[in-house]
């Protein structure tokens, strides 16, 4: 069986690399529309819009405000989302209960155990 829409160089959740960035300003700056830039990288429309959307800058030209895109902003703004994605640490969300903890085993001479337990049955530690 022939499948006619089958792409093997298909790129699903793949990232916007530097020279597409650049392609995408370039295209721009040409008058393209941004379907027809999603189309020539072979990416979807919504991907290529939110780019714009991202690296677009405010600028004055002659005293006019103007927007503007520009691949390196998209790329500033791409990496500073990706350095604040991702889970926290989990000794900043437990930090509370942790230093309640060291703290009963230097002062009180409990055991972990005891910790836990009496945290569990007095409810003093909302379970994350």
């Amino acid at each position: 069986m022939d499948y006619t829409n089958y792409n093997t160089d298909f790129r699903k959740h793949k990232h916007l690399n530097d020279f597409e960035r650049h392609s995408i300003q370039i295209r721009l700056t040409e008058g393209w529309s941004p379907y027809k830039i999603a189309k020539s990288l072979d990416r979807a429309q919504n991907t290529i819009l939110n780019e714009i959307r991202k690296g677009t800058v405010s600028q004055l030209k002659h005293g006019k405000k103007i927007e503007l895109y520009f691949s390196d902003a998209g790329k500033s703004i791409y990496e500073k989302n990706r350095r604040n994605c991702g889970p926290k640490f989990r000794r900043l969300i437990c930090s509370d209960f942790i230093d309640y903890v060291c703290e009963k085993i230097k002062n009180d001479s409990w055991s972990v155990d005891a910790c836990v337990g009496e945290a569990k049955l007095n409810s003093k530690f909302h379970r994350s």
